[in-house]
């Protein structure tokens, strides 16, 4: 019998339909650019009586999955994890061309229940390998600075229990990587949503992340279910930080800090050329308050001030979030 090798584990997803999570599907997509490495989580407890040294048993409660999601930011394979934490809005918008390139939009609403895709996940080989259902993603960020080659990926999902013994789908679509590089990005920020489209873009910055996390949490019944009955959405954190050198322009921001001012930013990847007119792209929007005072510290010899900020709804805009991304993925 064939050792199980980690190098040959993979990772499978099937996108389970709108309004019946948990009911398993064929995981017939294998993403390039993250995997999902999941976990068993779940309470076995053991209990000794009184008058003995040794346990005479354990119980054992509900299980479910805790997932690990680790990759790099990439301008296709990142529409399955938004469309599973953020909103899916239905296809998105062809924009013609040759090859086709479409646009995604993700807006989450700010006082009701989001719609999302939860997933069928499997890992492992044609050795052994694992499933579980209810793939709900409950977190992203990325982080990276101006001396990485490529921009790190990490969020979490959980699940049902995950159930051993299963047969790895062995001819999923592969969903191909393009990568987003840290010399794509561009970040402007400006007192009012019209004024992004005019502001200037950082020029000297060292550091972004962004982040959106803790937003499903699991429901468990007293009951029979082996594992939790449903997610239940949580307010979540929307925001993430940005480092600048502390020059003029990086300090200006301490008067905004200092008096509590309505900021937006916005986080634009652009890529490559898809067909004519358009392009890869990532583009992050967000109405912000800047939430620290400016964290002084050395950054390759210059002296550099830490922003940190929190997104917040906008009456006017009527959202506090709007992520669009333009790629060759038509469908999920």
């Amino acid at each position: 019998m064939a050792e199980r090798a980690s190098v040959f584990e993979s990772v499978n997803i099937g996108v389970e339909a709108v309004g019946t999570p948990g009911v398993e599907v064929d995981a017939n997509r294998r993403m390039e650019a993250w995997s999902i490495v999941p976990s068993r989580a779940g309470a076995i407890d053991p209990f000794r009586p009184d008058g003995t040294k040794f346990i005479s048993l354990v119980t054992v409660g509900k299980e479910h999955t805790e997932a690990k999601i680790e990759g790099i930011l990439d301008y296709a394979n990142l529409v399955y994890l938004l469309a599973g934490l953020v909103q899916y809005a239905g296809l998105p918008a062809d924009n013609g061309g040759t090859p086709n390139a479409y646009t995604w939009t993700f807006v989450p609403d700010t006082d009701g229940p989001d719609t999302v895709k939860t997933y069928t996940v499997e890992k492992g080989s044609s050795v052994r390998a694992h499933q579980f259902e209810y793939g709900q993603v409950t977190g992203l960020e990325f982080s990276f600075n101006a001396n990485d080659s490529a921009i790190g990926l990490s969020g979490d999902m959980i699940g049902n229990e995950l159930r051993d013994g299963i047969t790895l789908t062995t001819t999923p679509t592969l969903i191909e990587a393009v990568p987003v590089l840290p010399e794509h990005c561009a970040v402007k920020l400006a007192a009012t949503q019209a004024g992004l489209a005019g502001a200037a873009e950082l020029t000297r910055l060292l550091n972004l992340n962004w982040h959106y996390t803790g937003k499903y949490g699991l429901l468990n019944n007293i009951s029979t279910e082996d594992s939790f009955v449903a997610t239940v959405e949580l307010p979540g954190e929307l925001g993430g930080t940005f480092m600048v050198e502390a020059d003029t322009t990086g300090m200006g921001f301490l008067t905004q800090a200092r008096a509590g001012t309505l900021y937006w930013i916005d986080i634009t990847f652009t890529g490559a050329t898809i067909s004519a007119g358009a392009t890869y792209l990532i583009q992050i929007q967000m109405p912000i308050y800047l939430t620290n005072l400016g964290d002084l510290s050395d950054s390759d010899g210059v002296v550099a001030a830490e922003w940190a900020y929190q997104a917040t709804h906008d009456a006017t805009w009527t959202k506090a979030l709007d992520i669009s991304v333009v790629n060759e993925v038509s469908a999920l």
